[in-house]
């Protein structure tokens, strides 16, 4: 497994800098217990609560989070939202999925413990066990059972199921071989990818086989999609720093290391990305992110120490964060928010000084000085893109987003250095 990346200097001499940011999480809404959070195509926020007597449910806002309805639906403990063609699915326990089609404000609820209950070791696992794993590919619905019903899949929306090969499922702990308990799965590559305690699988339609992926899960269990890059963290205990804090892989088979000096606890239970930023949660609400894949990370700090973000989303000015308790008397429980525009960046104040030169990247532009007969400006890979001469001020907006270097020669003297697009 090879590294991919570390947090770093910028080019030699280069000093990187950004200005301190103050708290600025800010509670939109209470919810005792809150469990998850989900922001639909039509712009509502939809809420659950994992209530032990489950007198709780699901709850839509359709003013960002200011009031919330309770959606008259049986309470199964639902513990994520997930949209797939024309429907929302929240899954839950006792082999329960609640589904809408009308973005959440109306909902009924799945069972599909007939296709499952035979598979499991004692009677009554069916109302014991949790649907954590769900996601949909080319109109087929796939679903993972957490206590041995194994991926099961329907192809019209919930109505009816079948079974996926159990034999390739099976993880060989030597002496014996058993289903993994599955906490999440994502459609990344036109393939179906499972992640369970153990073992991360991925699925070959044509065949009905899934195959064990080369990487070491130990609850790699939190997942999301950064362009062509699938990323993965372990939802547990560990504080050893020389511990990667996520592994991203754009084919399934190398795993690359992405590590976190930021972090005391590489406990991720949560993770987003909304395509500039990745986002990353833990116990005790601790939030990091980064803008140029961990290159640098900023503690989003200000979330409530004792509790656990449990969801990431975004809309266009705001992150926000399902801040769970378990203690129902405790107010801190519910739906958090942080202002986009307090966010830091890596490309908002990079400076690089040698005597009497100085180059500054601020968002769209980059300033010399001194007027400098070369700027040369070109991606990770060598490509050049920006090649100005005469000048003292490039423009970056031509620019997609990305990882720079840029050559700047000035007076005799040459200055590299690099920044986040």
């Amino acid at each position: 497994m090879k590294q991919l990346l570390l947090k770093s200097v910028v080019a030699a001499g280069a000093i990187a800098t950004t200005l301190p940011l103050s708290a600025n999480w800010e509670q939109i809404y209470e919810l005792p217990q809150a469990s998850a959070h989900y922001i639909t195509k039509e712009g509502l926020i939809l809420m659950s609560d994992l209530r032990d007597n489950l007198d709780g449910g699901i709850y839509y806002s359709e003013d960002k989070g200011k009031t919330f309805t309770k959606c008259e639906v049986a309470d199964y403990a639902y513990n994520k939202f997930v949209e797939i063609g024309d429907y929302i699915y929240a899954p839950g326990k006792a082999c329960r999925i609640a589904r809408s089609e009308d973005g959440g404000r109306t909902w009924e609820v799945l069972n599909y413990t007939r296709s499952v209950e035979e598979f499991y070791e004692k009677p009554g696992m069916a109302d014991e066990t949790v649907c954590y794993a769900i996601d949909g590919l080319d109109g087929v619905l796939y679903v993972g059972d957490f206590l041995g019903g194994g991926v099961i899949k329907s192809e019209d929306n919930g109505e009816t199921w079948t079974h996926t090969d159990r034999e390739s499922q099976m993880v060989n702990f030597g002496d014996e071989k058993a289903m993994d308990n599955y906490y999440n799965m994502m459609a990344f590559n036109n393939e179906i990818y499972l992640f369970g305690l153990y073992s991360v699988h991925k699925y070959n339609v044509s065949l009905d086989r899934w195959e064990i992926v080369p990487v070491h899960s130990n609850c790699l269990a939190t997942v999301t999609i950064a362009g062509d890059i699938m990323i993965a963290g372990r939802a547990t205990e560990n504080q050893n720093p020389d511990t990667e804090y996520l592994l991203a892989t754009k084919d399934g088979y190398t795993w690359d290391q992405i590590f976190n000096p930021e972090a005391d606890n590489l406990n991720v239970r949560c993770i987003d990305y909304d395509g500039k930023y990745l986002y990353a949660a833990g116990p005790n609400g601790r939030f990091y992110y980064t803008d140029n894949m961990g290159e640098e990370w900023y503690n989003g700090k200000g979330l409530p120490e004792m509790c656990w973000p449990l969801v990431i989303s975004c809309d266009d000015d705001y992150v926000y964060t399902t801040v769970y308790h378990y203690d129902p008397s405790q107010v801190i429980s519910g739906l958090w928010r942080y202002p986009k525009s307090s966010l830091a960046s890596s490309a908002a104040l990079e400076t690089l000084k040698y005597d009497n030169l100085s180059v500054n990247v601020d968002g769209n532009t980059l300033t010399v000085t001194v007027p400098a007969e070369n700027i040369r400006i070109s991606d990770v890979a060598g490509k050049q893109a920006i090649h100005l001469n005469n000048t003292s001020n490039v423009d970056l907006g031509v620019l997609t987003p990305g990882v720079y270097l840029y050559e700047v020669v000035a007076g005799g003297t040459r200055v590299v250095g690099k920044f986040v697009k």
